[in-house]
């Protein structure tokens, strides 16, 4: 989309949620040990949600703010509604995002285009989802630790006739 297309819209997601996801291999035995899995790749997953309601996520206010901006018709428009910023980015590999120049990640949403026209951007017909994928680096201390007590069945019910 280049910047001709892009409109800057007053808009909130319903939410954004971060999804990380690492990988584990557990040892079971009396030297039981935890390690990275080497062959798998954690990745952390941002996904936004804004619903064209007319109403609380998607207002007048923005429905208004996209009718001001459109000049001429287009196939495809993006709004512009914000963007989230990163902190200690340095250990992440971005290279899936698009990030601009202060380490921050634009919210994009579609506008118009073969799904939604700009009537129907306040009938709470549609939702916007987006989705983003990095590649975090694995924490330096190991989040999960896992133990387990392996029994017969036959011991068990030894064990509560006993009892």
């Amino acid at each position: 989309m280049n910047e001709s297309n892009k409109l800057y819209v007053r808009a909130k997601p319903k939410n954004i949620k971060f999804v990380e996801t690492y990988f584990y291999q557990r040892e079971c035995s009396s030297n039981a040990s935890i390690v990275e899995d080497k062959h798998s790749k954690p990745i952390e997953q941002i996904k936004i949600v804004l619903p064209y309601d007319g109403f609380q996520f998607f207002t007048q206010q923005a429905c208004n703010d996209v009718k001001t901006q459109l000049k001429y018709k287009y196939k495809e428009v993006d709004g512009l509604i914000g963007h989230i910023a990163f902190a200690n980015s340095e250990s992440v590999d971005m290279q899936k995002i698009p990030l601009t120049n202060f380490r921050t990640l634009p919210i994009e949403v579609p506008i118009i285009n073969n799904d939604i026209n700009i009537d129907e951007l306040q009938t709470d017909q549609n939702i916007c989802i987006a989705t983003h994928e990095y590649m975090p680096q694995n924490p330096k201390v190991l989040p999960v630790n896992v133990n387990m007590t392996l029994c017969d069945e036959d011991i068990l019910s030894e064990k509560h006739a006993d009892a």
